[in-house]
């Protein structure tokens, strides 16, 4: 962790595939001790993983929800998540399990006539929600390989008592596509469409989309007085460190600011 602190120019020390929690980190979550996540597509607990940094180095809580059963128990090892062991859909039923390693696993739905795959009960984002009695979550990551509408269906609107404050979602559309997609398939959430804006995308030309709450000052305000020149560019490049707010002395100053704050001798 400290590595990570002392070196965050070395692209290797961060575990996302484009430098999704690098970004975080220096642009949103810095000025928070103890936070949340909900990391649905969970994957490895620490190759590619957008929710390593938050957990081990930050001490942050939260939900791992992962179908593996090899994943899974990776995580209950390695990670301080609650580990959900199954997969997330639009309704609780049952589903064949395909993986082909970090990055690939998918789920399909079950075909009597080709039952290949670990067959498991799937649970929904409602659930997990409810059972959790979950009613703020400060950082929702969500990769499931393509089925990311169908966990979606689910999701509570704010209306219903939970807030988020960042999302980053995988999408499989060309960057051009990225708005349309979602306006056209997400008007039956206001609260998708109504209150969260698209910051940035990583790993252009299609990949994630980081998605803020905008009814939530502390979290864009930042963004928008100190980071105008922040541009949609693809983050893998790492063009972006040149146009974040923690950049020079900033950048030596931020590095004690946390090394005083969470006493890391990790």
């Amino acid at each position: 962790c400290l590595n990570m602190i002392h070196k965050r120019w070395n692209k290797q020390k961060f575990t996302s595939q484009h430098g999704q929690d690098w970004f975080l980190f220096v642009n949103y979550f810095h000025h928070i001790e103890k936070g949340f996540y909900l990391d649905i597509g969970a994957n490895h607990y620490k190759d590619l993983s957008n929710t390593w940094f938050l957990d081990v180095c930050l001490g942050w809580d939260g939900i791992c929800a992962e179908p593996d059963p090899d994943y899974g128990e990776l995580l209950r090892q390695h990670r301080s998540c609650k580990v959900i062991n199954t997969c997330v859909d639009s309704e609780a039923r049952t589903m064949a399990l395909q993986a082909a390693g970090i990055a690939i696993g998918h789920m399909v739905t079950l075909d009597k006539k080709n039952e290949q795959g670990k067959v498991l009960k799937c649970t929904t984002m409602h659930n997990i929600i409810k059972d959790n009695n979950i009613t703020h979550i400060d950082f929702f990551t969500l990769d499931v390989e393509g089925h990311e509408m169908h966990v979606l269906k689910t999701m509570p609107e704010e209306a219903d008592g939970l807030t988020i404050d960042m999302i980053l979602l995988e999408n499989d559309k060309p960057v051009d596509e990225v708005s349309k997609c979602l306006v056209g398939n997400f008007l039956r959430f206001p609260f998708w469409n109504r209150g969260y804006g698209l910051v940035t995308y990583f790993g252009a030309p299609s990949g994630d989309d980081l998605w803020v709450n905008l009814r939530q000052p502390h979290m864009w305000r930042t963004h928008l007085d100190h980071g105008r020149n922040i541009k949609r560019m693809e983050a893998s490049r790492f063009n972006i460190y040149r146009n974040s707010q923690f950049y020079g002395e900033e950048k030596k100053n931020l590095t004690q600011k946390f090394l005083r704050r969470f006493n890391w001798t990790r």
